[in-house]
């Protein structure tokens, strides 16, 4: 065999020299010569179970149990309970949250009579305060409560100190008030009934009552003081429908039905329009000096401002 014709068919030379961590193969081919290097990869089979590759929960936000009581939360952090606890009144604790707790039965047995008590500017939010011995829920000022449910306590459901602002919370079947609030409270959106004295009581001026539903109350279904504002509240089956004892208020959008008066407005100095009522044995009693919408029956009278009884 000549030279030549070893060439056009190849002659393919193979050379293969093993390191502990490099192999390289060396190919010899009519083209020219070619190296190849490749890594070794290890053992196929891991020496043992994987890690954790994530942080637990503690790593992440230490958070501390709470088992039994009294315990002293002395400092900032994030602390949860292991077990049903009685007799917890946080209300020293100011600017916390509070969000789904129960709170049954309370204050028959010891000297705190509320189902839950919260420190200044604090967060109430879905809690439940039920058969407590006085208040179910005793808010301090500037807190705000959403979404709670206070049912069947001896006192008033929730009562919120100065600039508390109560919404989309259900009272009924308290001993005392539904809902009160102090100076610069706002009740908004909550269903209150069948309560032993007032739905919604407002206790100081310049608060707010709108969009409400309050039904059966011993009392009026809202009682006000002086320069609120109570506005698109639906009010039935009470002894008076809105109650106003002091001066300018204004009473605007509120249908009343089947109270023994419906809207009573006992001072002067007030506004009191597009208000409607229908089966009230008073529908309207209002004293002169206010400034009332034409009170109309007559569905053709379109005063933009008239309050309609029907």
């Amino acid at each position: 065999m000549n030279v030549a014709h070893s060439l056009k068919f190849s002659t393919v030379l193979y050379s293969k020299y093993c390191l502990p961590a490099l192999c390289i193969l060396l190919v010899v081919g009519a083209a020219g010569l070619f190296i190849f290097a490749s890594f070794a990869q290890g053992p196929l089979i891991p020496p043992g179970p994987p890690g954790p590759v994530m942080k637990t929960l503690n790593q992440v936000e230490p958070r501390t149990p709470i088992s039994s009581l009294p315990f002293l939360i002395g400092s900032s952090g994030s602390y949860y309970v292991t077990t049903n606890l009685t007799g917890v009144d946080p209300e020293a604790a100011n600017n916390s949250r509070f969000a789904n707790l129960r709170a049954f039965t309370n204050g028959w047995e010891s000297t705190s009579q509320a189902g839950l008590r919260v420190g200044e500017y604090s967060r109430i939010t879905a809690c439940v305060a039920e058969a407590n011995q006085d208040y179910g829920i005793r808010a301090s000022a500037g807190c705000m409560l959403s979404e709670c449910t206070v049912r069947a306590n001896g006192g008033t459901g929730i009562r919120g100190a100065v600039s508390t602002t109560v919404r989309e919370c259900v009272a009924e079947y308290n001993g005392q008030h539904g809902i009160s609030v102090a100076v610069g409270g706002t009740v908004s959106k909550c269903a209150v009934g069948d309560n032993g004295q007032h739905g919604v009581l407002v206790v100081g001026n310049a608060c707010t009552v709108n969009n409400c539903t309050v039904w059966d109350n011993a009392g009026s279904a809202i009682h006000v003081n002086s320069q609120a504002r109570v506005v698109d509240n639906t009010c039935s089956s009470n002894k008076k429908g809105v109650l106003t004892i002091g001066n300018d208020n204004r009473i605007e959008g509120n249908n009343v039905t089947r109270n023994i008066v419906g809207i009573e407005i006992a001072q002067t100095g007030n506004i009191i329009v597009r208000n409607t009522a229908s089966g009230n044995t008073t529908n309207y009693n209002i004293v002169a000096g206010n400034t009332v919408g034409p009170i109309t029956s007559n569905p053709t009278d379109f005063w933009p401002w008239a309050n309609f009884e029907f």
